[in-house]
């Protein structure tokens, strides 16, 4: 019974001791494992070297800043410019078809209408067609196509009164029909001269979808375009000009 005290308090005493060897060597592994973190140190940064000043080249240096200075212009006396370009008129005169026609008592005029199907002619695709056809722009403000010699055939009027055409303001303008005529005598055969006028007057009835008339107002087809053709020529006849027949 002694003995088991004995060895009670031995083996007690030794586990207080192994347990107070162990508690030191933590001690010193914790302590030597320990490192001291050091914190980054914030350093100002360096100045930064100052510009250069700009220096001139030496070009430059003695060259004079440029000054702008506008004209003074006295409106009462500013001479006014025309912005519309110079026109030599010899050449614009050759250029403008010649009107030859006949004195008024010996003149005669075979004229046919030109009239629209629906509404009116717009006015550029009517100034547009004429410009294709051959015509141009010419004496008392009307169309005129000219043929050999640069000499006036047949003519287009605007049908209202007094049958002016201005191209310059016919873009914004409709029209209710057009007069196409050619004055006999004419520069060539009377039966040329109508053969141009009937057929510049079906080429355009073709291109503006209008419809072609009489002096009267009566609608023509094909067989009352060839009646009034040959009526045209008959009447110039050396025969119809004496009063027989």
């Amino acid at each position: 019974m002694i003995s088991l005290r004995w060895i009670l308090l031995l083996a007690g005493l030794l586990f207080i001791v192994g347990l107070a060897l162990w508690e030191m060597r933590r001690s010193r592994q914790a302590a030597g494992s320990r490192t001291v973190r050091n914190e980054p140190v914030m350093e100002n940064p360096a100045p930064l070297p100052a510009p250069l000043a700009a220096t001139p080249r030496s070009s430059d240096a003695s060259r004079p800043l440029p000054v702008v200075e506008w004209p003074q212009i006295d409106e009462e006396s500013a001479p006014v410019v025309d912005a519309l370009p110079i026109v030599d008129t010899a050449t614009a005169a050759l250029d403008r078809p010649i009107l030859d026609w006949p004195p008024e008592g010996v003149r005669r005029i075979c004229n046919l209408r030109l009239m629209p199907r629906a509404e009116r002619f717009a006015g550029r695709a009517l100034r547009q067609s004429l410009l294709a056809c051959g015509f141009a722009h010419g004496e008392f403000g009307i169309f005129h196509l000219a043929g050999i010699g640069n000499r006036v055939i047949v003519s287009a009027a605007n049908l209202a009164r007094p049958g002016l055409l201005d191209p310059d303001n016919m873009d914004y303008q409709h029209f209710g029909g057009i007069n196409l005529f050619t004055v006999l005598p004419a520069p060539m055969p009377d039966q040329e001269a109508l053969d141009q006028l009937f057929a510049i007057g079906e080429r355009l009835a073709e291109r503006l979808d209008g419809v072609l008339q009489d002096g009267e107002g009566r609608a023509l087809n094909a067989a009352g375009l060839v009646s009034l053709r040959q009526n045209m020529l008959d009447q110039g006849s050396p025969d119809a000009a004496a009063g027989g027949g």
